[in-house]
């Protein structure tokens, strides 16, 4: 899910109105939140936060439940370095950088997550498990759901989805053995998880089959949506008031609830999407399709299956006088800054100057093939899996060795280089196979896609068979399904290749099945 990056135009919303411009260039993060986008808070280039708008039950946190009609500062969390907000009906929830928790507002079943059940107009501090740090939050109307750096799913508040029993501290929430969750998301009444494998777990109040199953129930048990069969793994969710939307492998959008007449589930019509947001507590989606956009509203009468296209330039003018998805984000380039050229040859390379260079370096990784130098400051700050293990139990042991002989060194070298330079090296078919896995196991997002889309370049017919196995023995759904595609352009030259007479019968016979079927299908 995007978080809306781009330079934020403030006249959207009219709760910016007494904001001064001057003060207004300062902000690096905006969250719009409430009816018609009536409240908001937001954060200085200063790291200083500040509220303003509709209070309902102190929801702003500024010590008083009166509609502040200029910006107040939040002094508690001046400097604590708040990277999100998220917000229920009358509670809101500030993560900081370090994986801590901060709410404020009603606390009714305890959604504060403070061990009481009385309100607070100021921020409280979340009581998380020992040692846990939060690298995400989002909340449903009484309800908030976490996922940590140790990929453990907290919950509090109104965690039976009935407004009869609460939970007043976060608790873990239990999932299959085996399954990773890289992305939570929150609907007024509901939750769904997204595991590193694609698949979709939800729970809470399925009125209008916003779970994602047939049965009108009240389920506090996570479980599996039944989504449609040849949809492949999910990409990305999100909840909306009374709804769930999946982007799968198709890049098409699944929808789920909203609507008690339209079929059970469905891919609405639109071009291929490459990203969609929406509101946790509102009913308009918008959607992106390379340069266009597409919205699909709820509360609307047109065709219930179709993304309609919108004229606009950005997505944050979807959301004009309404809640915004989580944050508005400014680009460091669109800030008021004086620009100073840099003198000729200073220009700084992290990669070229302290990758891999003993001078500094405060760890060392041990790989098969020999030491790697490198520097805790960098993996922590570009790296959330580093980020959770060296701020986490085994940084308190002050090791300065991590051995990680079992990776594929030149693989595992890639993703550290990665680290620091944000760009992959090229790497052969079966180094790709093993990073991708190293990418999927770390939450590294963005290096699983550079490495999807170097692994498709690296196909050929001859070595497709070969790569499938090595993709199938590790398990990588992703680049099985790439191979499959490739196959079913290339069935002939594929299984007269050396490496399809290596194949076991059992992934003879699937490669060419999926192949099969793939090509039956486009023609």
């Amino acid at each position: 899910m995007p978080k809306v990056y781009s330079p934020i135009n403030f006249d959207l919303w009219p709760v910016f109105n007494e904001v001064h411009e001057a003060d207004r260039r300062k902000i690096v993060l905006a969250h719009i939140f409430g009816e018609d986008g009536r409240s908001a808070l937001f954060i200085t280039d200063y790291d200083s936060v500040y509220a303003v708008g509709a209070n309902d039950l102190g929801r702003l946190g500024i010590g008083d439940i009166e509609f502040a009609s200029t910006p107040v500062e939040i002094p508690f969390l001046k400097g604590r370095q708040v990277k999100c907000f998220a917000s229920g009906s009358a509670h809101t929830l500030a993560l900081t950088e370090v994986g801590e928790l901060y709410s404020w507002g009603n606390n009714t079943l305890g959604r504060l997550g403070n061990g009481t059940i009385l309100d607070s107009s100021t921020p409280v501090r979340v009581f998380l498990p020992h040692r846990v740090l939060v690298k995400s939050v989002c909340c449903g109307d009484r309800y908030c759901l976490a996922l940590s750096y140790d990929n453990r799913v907290l919950h509090w508040g109104d965690v039976q989805f009935s407004s009869c029993q609460g939970q007043n501290i976060p608790c873990e929430i239990s999932f299959p053995f085996e399954s990773i969750i890289c992305e939570i998301a929150c609907g007024c009444f509901h939750a769904a998880v997204l595991t590193t494998s694609g698949q979709v777990y939800t729970w809470g109040i399925n009125s209008l089959g916003q779970l994602g199953r047939k049965a009108d129930s009240i389920d506090v048990i996570p479980a599996l949506v039944e989504r449609p069969p040849n949809s492949g793994p999910a990409l990305a969710i999100g909840c909306g008031l009374t709804s769930t939307f999946i982007l799968n492998r198709k890049n098409k959008l699944e929808s789920y609830g909203v609507f008690k007449d339209q079929e059970f589930n469905n891919e609405l019509n639109s071009p291929p999407i490459d990203e969609f947001a929406i509101t946790n507590m509102g009913c308009l989606l918008c959607a992106r399709s390379d340069d266009r956009y597409f919205i699909h509203d709820e509360e609307s009468f047109f065709d219930k299956k179709t993304l309609k296209p919108i004229d606009i330039h950005t997505m944050q003018n979807a959301f004009a006088k309404r809640a915004t998805p989580l944050f508005l984000k400014a680009n460091p380039s669109d800030m008021a800054l004086e620009v100073v050229e840099p003198i000729q040859g200073s220009t700084r390379d992290i990669e070229k100057m302290l990758f891999d260079k003993k001078e500094f370096s405060d760890l060392v990784i041990k790989l098969s093939d020999g030491l790697v130098y490198v520097h805790k400051l960098i993996l922590t700050t570009f790296c959330e899996h580093f980020k959770s293990m060296l701020l986490g139990s085994w940084g308190t042991e002050t090791k300065n060795e991590m051995d990680m002989q079992s990776y594929n060194a030149r693989a595992y070298r890639a993703f550290l280089k990665f680290v620091y330079s944000g760009t992959l090296e090229p790497l052969q078919g079966p180094e790709l196979i093993d990073l991708y896995s190293i990418a999927q196991s770390y939450f590294e997002s963005e290096l699983r896609a550079m490495t999807v889309t170097m692994f498709r370049k690296r196909l050929q017919p001859e070595n497709t068979a070969s790569l499938y196995a090595l993709a199938c023995k590790g398990v990588c759904e992703e680049l099985i399904d790439i191979c499959h595609e490739f196959a079913s352009g290339h069935v002939d030259e594929v299984i007269s290749s050396e490496g399809f007479d290596n194949l076991s019968p059992d992934l003879c016979k699937t490669l060419v099945k999926e192949a099969t079927k793939r090509k039956k299908k486009n023609i």
